[in-house]
């Protein structure tokens, strides 16, 4: 889903100034309505800087830091496994091409489950 559904489209981008301030109180109920209603076991956020006023209300802010390219990563008390990470774009102008990035995020769920199980 997209964070802020309202953005401009001409040139297409995220939504800047009055735009982006009207939605800030409501993005992070409306991520948490989106991952209860689908009924997710894991969520993958693919996020630049524009989802942190989604994350305290989303009750994202306090997941444990992970090392970037990803933000956070953890298994929540809703037994869901958050992996929030760089956007795509991002994390391949930083270096982390498509598999590797993909494989760091894979791994990365199968760490913080298995230490969810133990």
């Amino acid at each position: 889903m997209n964070l802020f559904p309202c953005a401009p489209q001409d040139p297409k981008g995220n939504p800047a100034g009055a735009l982006k301030e009207a939605q800030d109180p409501y993005v992070g109920e409306l991520l948490r309505a989106h991952i209860e209603q689908l009924d997710a076991r894991r969520v993958i956020a693919f996020v630049g800087p524009f989802w942190w006023p989604a994350a305290g209300p989303a009750g994202l802010a306090d997941l444990l830091i992970a090392p970037e390219p990803l933000l956070r990563a953890v298994v929540d008390a809703a037994d869901r496994t958050w992996i929030v990470g760089w956007h795509s774009a991002g994390a391949s102008r930083h270096g982390w091409g498509p598999a590797r990035y993909a494989e760091l995020i894979a791994e990365t769920i199968r760490n913080v489950e298995r230490a969810q199980d133990a």
